[in-house]
């Protein structure tokens, strides 16, 4: 129930943007031809977002780079020995905020700030770390000179925010 996961007698660490993943997954391992498949529903969302982040890294680096080369550091990430344990084996959620910020830099790339900030948004309430990549954006905002795309980027995300951690 996302009104009461972080009551008082919660132990529950996870910021509120994977809180909403974890909740589809007991919703589905509650279907009784499901519920025999519960550490696969648990792994299943961080495998699909390693496959989409090694496309996105394939679609960023192909702009600027040759389309082998752009194949090869796709591949590079897919099979790195790292990601393959932390998503296939040990089912973690690293894989999923690596995709959102992938994402991210990948809409920034495309110069679709907006998109760009809601998805850095989701990055953080995913795991505070993501802070740390927050100077991508700035730069970039910085860089344009125009206060109006700032607070394009601005109201999004207070939005985004909202949006996510009201329920709880």
């Amino acid at each position: 129930n996302l009104l009461t996961v972080y009551g008082n007698d919660s132990s529950i660490d996870y910021p509120p943007v994977y809180i909403y993943i974890l909740c589809i997954i007991g919703k589905l391992a509650n279907i009784s031809l499901l519920s025999k498949y519960y550490y696969l529903l648990l792994k299943i969302p961080s495998i699909i977002a390693d496959i989409l982040s090694s496309y996105f890294i394939y679609r960023i680096a192909n702009k600027r780079t040759s389309k082998e080369l752009s194949i090869l550091l796709g591949a590079f990430y897919i099979f790195n020995p790292a990601v393959l344990m932390n998503s296939t084996i040990w089912g973690q959620a690293d894989s999923f905020f690596a995709f959102i910020v992938i994402l991210s830099v990948f809409l920034l790339s495309e110069n679709k700030l907006i998109f760009s900030s809601v998805l850095f948004t989701v990055a953080v309430l995913m795991k505070p770390q993501g802070i740390i990549l927050l100077p991508l954006l700035l730069f970039e905002l910085i860089r344009r000179k125009n206060l109006k795309s700032i607070l394009y980027c601005v109201l999004p995300a207070l939005i985004t925010t909202l949006i996510i951690i009201l329920p709880f």
